[in-house]
């Protein structure tokens, strides 16, 4: 008998014993999976048919639904097929008998391993191959396959099958260190997302202990995914959605590809050598490399009871230290109780290896007080000056528009709403000096208490030092300080341009729409539809807007706000859009307001008492309510039209920031209400400010602050 004939006589045994794999893997791939694609095809194919989306957008929709959709229907069965493959193809190594039984025959233990991976990757690979047939028979039926759909589908094949490659190898693992069946099923998800879990607790203790941290996404999310297969498995597919989507292709993706392979052929090698040093008497031990056991121990444990800790400190009433550490304790304890009795099986050997447990809990506490009293100095840390090449600052307080801060890149400008360190690294000001004072006055905030910092400024500040480093914290500035210092800023040349994405397009995106917002509500909508609206408006409102100042966004100067409204192509015959709400307009922005005046959008600066039919005032706690107009038809109002107007004239625009009160003991709600449209705007006032005529009105009537 030839070896190849060995080999095939083998995968065909191992075929008959696990006929049940071979069966569900062929119901889910080639009857499932592709039953759910015949259905949203079939949806598709009726939208491309009554004109509500093109062939072409029906054709990309079908390439997401066979590849790599949002269902990641391919994504689960690839990893849950590779770990029933391996936990079952090597069984036996968990029997001693069995062991015995397959070690006696004359065949080499390579063979052995490789009869299982060959056999695992037909199970699964033939049916995938199969099902992904039926989908593109789906795709040609109803006119969608197309040589791109057929290159999708056969990439997705090979992606699977790697992925595939790599829950089976990571599982074989997990059987290869273990000698019980329990083990190795539960060690197989810690080996595929230990590294996630840690390094996503390590950034939950330093956001919990850190004052000053800020989250540096990339660098983190990139370490998780280098140590954790799985998440690995899941970032390389979310990419793939993201283009197929029409998106751009995420930083990284080819490189997350190569260490799919990599770690694949990794653990495959790993796996083939524990498997030759393995032991047959050492089948039925909770781990058959005793110098492993500890290693084990020491990394779930550890981990398991930091977590815990801080769950019990985060949902605990005081969140006090006491909480933290008892709930450390209790973690400690649980954990390795619970780890020994899986490994043991008996609950008198649970606390016989005290040595290990000592270990467990002395790095746990250690690590603990690491982040808790920052043995590190991360919050403590401050550069000096002279050290300090360039910096940049950003925080939501300094223009106030939604959605506002963009990536400037030679006058590019690139969306990154959310993404802080995006907009820090985005410009460098060599003449950093207010930078540097908002972060040294942050410096000294940073012990201060939650309701101390409420009363503050948050910052983030990113360190550009001449020895090539970059350092980013987030700090809490007095708000005094900040204002001084923020003003100073936006008399420096070119700050207001970092700040208003106006200042910069991206290419192909183009502005389609002006909205006013004003002391009544909507001040007016203009489409534009000429080159020529759109460049005057440009040209007016960036020639003025340049020479804003800090003081006058939330000043009686203010007369409204704009929110600008883009379109753009995604570069793959697909538009995206996008809107900045708050542009500020002023008062003295004279040419900017009677552009927009041509346009219809007009922005009063006082408001006419008979455009407003009722006005409500309720006091902070919203414990009274009165209304100053009469609810009932012939009676008189409550108030004189005089008193009335005296009452408008005070009211100012204020933005949807403003109305956050920050002292509800001095100040009051007032809502107008109109003729046509009935609600019309709120507005928050000192109450010292309302006329002393409507003051003693209320408070006859019991209104209170």
């Amino acid at each position: 008998m030839t070896s190849k004939s060995l080999l095939v006589k083998l995968i065909r045994d191992d075929f008959k014993k696990r006929n049940w794999l071979i069966i569900l893997s062929v119901l889910v791939l080639c009857l499932v999976i592709p039953g759910f694609v015949l259905n949203e095809v079939q949806s598709e194919a009726d939208l491309v048919t009554n004109g509500s989306v093109s062939l072409e957008a029906g054709r990309q929709v079908y390439r997401y639904l066979i590849s790599f959709s949002s269902q990641r229907f391919y994504l689960y069965a690839a990893g849950g097929f590779g770990f029933l493959a391996a936990i079952s193809g090597f069984s036996y190594l968990h029997s001693r008998s069995k062991l015995d039984f397959y070690h006696s025959l004359p065949v080499k233990r390579e063979i052995w391993y490789l009869v299982q991976y060959l056999s695992g990757l037909a199970m699964f690979g033939i049916p995938l191959l199969a099902g992904m047939g039926v989908n593109l028979s789906i795709g040609a039926i109803y006119h969608f396959l197309d040589l791109s759909g057929v290159l999708t589908a056969l990439w997705a094949v090979l992606v699977y099958l790697f992925l595939y490659l790599l829950a089976f190898s990571v599982s074989t693992l997990a059987a290869m260190l273990t000698g019980r069946l329990l083990v190795s099923v539960l060690l197989a998800p810690v080996l595929a997302f230990y590294g996630v879990g840690a390094v996503f607790l390590c950034k939950a203790f330093q956001q919990t202990f850190f004052s000053t941290y800020f989250e540096l996404g990339s660098s983190e999310i990139n370490l998780a995914v280098c140590f954790s297969p799985g998440y690995l498995a899941i970032q390389y597919v979310e990419g793939m959605q993201q283009m197929l989507r029409g998106g751009d292709a995420p930083d990284f993706l080819w490189v997350y590809f190569l260490a799919i392979v990599a770690e694949t052929l990794l653990f495959i090698f790993l796996g083939l050598g524990l498997y030759r040093r393995r032991k047959t008497e050492a089948a039925g031990n909770p781990v058959v490399f005793p110098r492993v056991t500890a290693v084990l121990k020491l990394f779930v444990v550890t981990l398991a009871a930091l977590g815990a800790g801080l769950y019990i400190k985060k949902f605990s009433y005081t969140q006090s230290d006491l909480w933290f550490f008892g709930g450390l304790a209790l973690g400690v304890v649980v954990a390795y109780a619970l780890l020994e009795f899986v490994f043991q099986g008996d609950l008198r050997a649970v606390w016989k290896p005290r040595g290990q447990f000592a270990a467990v809990a002395v790095l746990s506490f250690a690590i603990a007080c690491l982040f808790r009293f920052d043995w590190f100095g991360y919050d403590s840390y401050f550069p000096a000056i002279e050290q300090v090449d360039s910096m940049s600052v950003q925080s939501s307080r300094m223009s106030e528009v939604y959605n506002q801060t963009y990536l400037y890149s030679d006058n590019t400008s690139i969306a990154t709403s959310s993404q802080e360190q995006m907009i820090l690294d985005s410009y460098q000001m060599n003449e950093f000096e207010p930078i540097y004072a908002m972060a040294e006055n942050g410096v000294g905030n940073v012990h201060g208490s939650l309701e101390e910092n409420l009363e503050k400024t948050q910052v983030s500040v990113k360190f550009n030092l001449k020895n090539g480093n970059q350092v980013y914290r987030s700090y809490y500035v007095d708000n005094g300080l900040f204002g001084e210092k923020t003003e100073e800023l936006f008399e420096m040349d070119g700050f207001v341009e970092v700040l208003y994405p106006i200042f910069g397009e991206k290419e192909g995106e183009s502005l389609v729409s002006l909205e006013g917002s004003g002391l009544l509500g909507e001040a007016g909508y203009h489409e534009l539809l000429s080159d020529a609206e759109k460049e005057e408006f440009l040209s007016c409102y960036r020639e003025e807007l340049s020479t804003l100042r800090y003081s006058e966004i939330h000043s009686s100067d203010l007369l409204g706000s704009l929110t600008l409204t883009y379109e753009g192509e995604d570069g793959k015959g697909g538009y995206y859009g996008h809107s900045d709400v708050g542009y500020p307009i002023l008062k003295r922005f004279t040419k900017t307001i009677a552009v927009l005046e041509k346009l219809g959008i007009v922005f009063p600066e006082q408001i006419d008492a008979e455009d407003v039919t009722d006005i409500v005032i309720m006091d902070g706690y919203g414990e009274n309510e009165i209304h100053l107009m009469a609810q009932e038809a012939g009676k008189p109002d409550l108030v004189t039209e005089q008193e009335k107007q005296e009452l408008l004239d005070i009211l100012e625009y204020q933005d949807n920031v403003s109305l956050v009160m920050g002292d509800t003991s001095s100040h009051v709600y007032l809502t107008l209400y109109g003729k046509e449209n009935g609600y019309l705007q709120d507005f928050c006032i000192e109450y010292a400010r309302i006329p002393a005529e409507i003051r003693t009105f209320l408070e006859e009537r019991g209104f209170s602050i």
